[in-house]
């Protein structure tokens, strides 16, 4: 059984997004053990259900989109015939899928859609994971605008943080009540746990008048009903408030703060009251904007009804990122070119935050370029050029970013020279009833790069009449993926126009040079012509 978490915080990042009037609400991630059911639904409101066709999508992670079937007239994929059932439900204008018998190779993202002339409108997915694992709630950290910047919106966030599985989803209220429109990233997995983030913009007004916005986050672990929330900040320091929610009544035995792990003594703190159906309480602790500038991690600590829960929050750090070297450049100059970018919202830090390369242990040179900003955030990009024989003759490559007093940040990649077996590539692309006519629409081909054995494959593309051109393109790569014989399988996925794809002679190549070979493979072309798949040349 779900519960939720219910904090309020504030957070400053811009994003883009688009809503229209017609929409197609999904129900919330769903998260099963093997052999469980499920049933998802796909409410439609803005346009007349009976005037499309509605299909239902999944994506695995890190894979191709699979289509399932056509609700109208009960069409199914051959290989989705058996556990999935499709129905609909005129009258609530609602769109159902079930799927029995679950199993690990159900955890996907299902999403349903409506087909006019082409997939005019996605709803947002319903993430499935099936799982026999333990599951762990997550920790939340909430972050906060000390200056908002100019204009009528102000964006705030929730953070959750340590979760198991992966599936979990935010809801946004304001002040009155009313749901809010936001976003929400993927969670992204280190070390077997997760991370997520959501987004809203709210009124500036509303804000500056400390107005209170909700974020509730429904995941599958036991819920805290603990928040750690981020006040606006004084001129001299800021105040951070604990708030603890309960749906019981119940003993609350203390309430305690922590800074880096050292137990404080000057703080409020309020009595268990009922407000509403609910139990609370709060607890106030005021700390200097130098404490808070220093990065320092403060942890709320509750025991109630014999339970101890803790919330942590900490001003947010730099984000460091390390790109995989370009295919393209793999291709064109036979060189590895790696990029390392720091991000953070104060530019003082980024500018003064070091960037550092080392190939398995040994410092190398690199080039670091200006910091930039894009809206309210700012960016420095170091580049480390290697040839493509001195990047692979190494193991391992990490960059660090490193400030003074501060833990370094690294981040690292592993070459894989697999064991030099050439592996197996085909080429394929959408049937051709899945195309629109328009000449702009948008032909998509996926390159599938098979081997036994774990190894790093430099994938890339080019578009020629029958005679290479050198011109490399780099496609959508996705990490390697295990499957059930052993075999280990990379994707990359290509996009290009229906006005290409129908130009006579006209040849889309996937070209795999496999990481320790001394060349690449001999790509061959897929065309109109040749049909919808194609095996490479080994």
């Amino acid at each position: 059984m779900e519960n939720a978490v219910v904090w309020t915080l504030l957070f400053l990042v811009s994003f883009h997004g688009i809503w229209g009037e017609s929409n197609m609400e999904q129900s919330p991630p769903e998260v099963k053990r093997p052999g469980d059911t499920v049933k998802m639904s796909c409410v439609i409101s803005g346009f007349e259900m009976t005037s499309y066709y509605f299909h239902w999508i999944r994506q695995k992670s890190g894979k191709v989109l699979e289509w399932i079937g056509r609700t109208d007239g009960a069409i199914y994929a051959r290989s989705f015939q058996r556990r999935f059932i499709m129905t609909q439900d005129v009258s609530n204008r609602a769109q159902y899928l079930e799927v029995r018998s679950l199993t690990s190779e159900d955890s996907a993202v299902y999403f349903c859609l409506y087909h006019g002339d082409a997939f005019d409108f996605w709803g947002k997915g319903t993430e499935v994971t099936v799982s026999s694992g333990t599951t762990v709630s997550p920790t939340l950290f909430p972050v906060a605008p000390c200056k908002p910047g100019p204009g009528d919106k102000v964006t705030v966030a929730c953070v959750a943080h340590d979760f198991y599985p992966n599936s979990l989803s935010f809801q946004w209220s304001d002040f009155r009540g009313t749901i809010l429109t936001s976003a929400q990233y993927p969670p992204t997995e280190k070390n077997h746990k997760y991370t997520g983030a959501s987004l809203v913009q709210v009124s500036k007004s509303d804000w500056d008048s400390r107005k209170s916005f909700k974020c509730s986050v429904n995941h599958a672990g036991t819920a805290s009903f603990l928040s750690v929330l981020v006040l606006l900040p004084t001129e001299d320091g800021r105040a951070l408030l604990c708030l603890m929610e309960d749906g019981h009544s119940g003993e609350l035995q203390s309430f305690k703060w922590k800074k880096n792990g050292e137990e404080l003594n000057d703080y409020i703190r309020s009595p268990v009251q009922k407000v509403g159906e609910s139990h609370s309480a709060v607890s106030v602790l005021k700390i200097a904007n130098t404490d808070w500038e220093s990065k320092a991690v403060y942890t709320c600590e509750v025991v109630y009804r014999g339970k101890t829960y803790m919330k942590k929050t900490s001003k947010a750090p730099i984000t460091v990122t390390l790109d995989p070297p370009s295919s393209r450049e793999i291709f064109r100059n036979n060189q590895a070119e790696l990029r390392c970018v720091i991000t953070g919202q104060d530019m003082s830090t980024v500018q003064t935050t070091e960037i550092s390369w080392q190939i398995d242990g040994q410092n190398v040179s690199s080039t670091t370029g200006p910091t930039k900003s894009e809206g309210r955030l700012y960016s420095k990009t170091s580049t480390l050029t290697r040839s493509r024989t001195e990047w692979e003759r190494g193991t391992k490559v990490s960059c660090s970013a490193v400030r003074p007093d501060v833990t370094p940040m690294v981040r690292e990649l592993h070459v894989q020279t697999g064991d030099g077996s050439k592996p197996k590539v085909t080429v394929h692309i959408l049937p051709e009833d899945e195309i629109s006519d328009e000449d702009s629409a948008e032909v998509t081909v996926v390159c599938l790069v098979s081997s036994p054995v774990l190894q790093d494959y430099y994938i890339a593309w080019s578009e020629d009449d029958g005679h290479k051109n050198g011109n490399y393109i780099d496609g959508i790569n996705f990490p390697p993926q295990k499957s059930n014989n052993g075999y280990y399988s990379v994707a990359s996925v290509y996009r290009t126009t229906k006005k290409t794809w129908d130009h006579p002679g006209k040849l889309i190549h996937c070209s795999v040079w496999p990481a320790g070979s001394n060349e690449p493979m001999t790509p061959r072309g897929v065309s109109k012509v040749q049909g919808n798949s194609h095996e490479c040349d080994k």
